[in-house]
């Protein structure tokens, strides 16, 4: 059991990973484009690559990973790209209010992990959260270290209330708006992730294999290698590689992991798509929740919100059974 209650003032979460795994909810855009706001990632690749000189061959990047495409098509050089990151998300990108958003976050979770840079879940708890200054973001800010972690954000994130009795730590795993130079988006900014992915298990070797009954989690890393992950809105795209090496590391510790659950439609082609099958030749669970795609548009938009409701009421279920 957590030796910690959670509450404002303690940074640190502390497990016996041995007998109880954290509750860990990861997050992608899935679930905040659902009220057919926000924009997926392709539209915002073209948004953030439209002013490039070079735009032959880009309307031929469809089907071609996401890390990938934004190599392309946008600018290689860092201080443009970075400028280009701020602008969109601080003037471009459309925030909206999102009942499930509101209704997933009033589980207790240990740890929300998302992919996106935007504050879609800080602001259906803080209501204009995107548009306060940086100075009054930061009073919801912690880091679980002293040491300045300006670059990928490892030991940040986000404290909120939800209501009386949820509070949620919020990281964001692929960096943030606040801060552009953190944003893994490109193909490069992946693969510098992942070595600062990798310096830090490798800090962390000797506490993961000798201090489990009482480990201090500094990390959004830690909570995906021991944590029970409820994955709902990502698509786990194989760009994503350095979330591929993480649960592929997870089945390395040599004292078991918790267990992992991957909320997804069932395709209308397969009945488990290539992303599926990898993930559940590494233990992961495939959660259809009785959903189909259609293949129409407008069709697969009802079936994608009826989905997302299933999908919390499927998190909530299984939570309540481990208790």
């Amino acid at each position: 059991m957590r030796k910690e209650k959670i509450n404002n003032k303690n940074k640190l979460k502390i497990f016996n990973v041995n007998k109880e795994k954290p509750k860990v909810l990861l997050l992608g855009t899935g679930l905040v484009q659902s009220g057919g706001v926000s924009p997926n990632w392709r539209k915002i690749i073209i948004e953030l690559s439209k002013d490039e000189t070079n735009t032959k061959g880009k309307d031929m990047l469809l089907g071609v990973p996401h890390s990938i495409q934004a190599t392309i098509a946008i600018d290689s050089d860092d201080q443009k790209r970075y400028s280009k990151y701020k602008y969109f998300f601080e003037n471009e990108y459309p925030y909206y209010q999102n009942d499930l958003i509101k209704e997933i976050l009033k589980i207790q979770f240990d740890a929300v992990l998302t992919t996106n840079y935007s504050y879609d879940l800080e602001d259906n708890i803080v209501f204009g959260f995107p548009k306060l200054p940086d100075s009054s973001k930061r009073k919801y800010a912690y880091s679980t270290t002293n040491a300045v972690d300006k670059k990928y954000l490892i030991h940040n994130y986000y404290r909120m209330n939800v209501n009386e009795e949820v509070i949620q730590d919020i990281w964001h795993i692929h960096g943030e708006a606040r801060k552009r130079k953190s944003m893994v988006l490109t193909h490069d900014e992946y693969a510098k992730s992942i070595n600062a992915i990798l310096n830090y298990s490798k800090m962390r070797k000797k506490d993961y294999t000798y201090n489990r009954d009482n480990l201090k989690f500094e990390s959004w890393v830690d909570y995906f290698i021991f944590g029970d992950i409820y994955i709902v809105g990502l698509g786990y795209d194989f760009s994503e590689f350095d979330l591929w090496w993480l649960m592929n590391r997870r089945s390395r510790e040599k004292t078991g992991f918790g267990n992992v659950y991957f909320f997804t439609p069932q395709s209308k082609f397969f009945e488990y798509t290539p992303i599926e099958t990898a993930l559940m030749r590494l233990g992961v669970n495939v959660e259809h929740c009785g959903m189909c795609l259609t293949g129409d548009k407008e069709e697969d938009n009802t079936v994608f919100k009826e989905f997302y409701k299933r999908s919390i009421n499927k998190i909530k279920q299984i939570i309540d059974s481990k208790k």
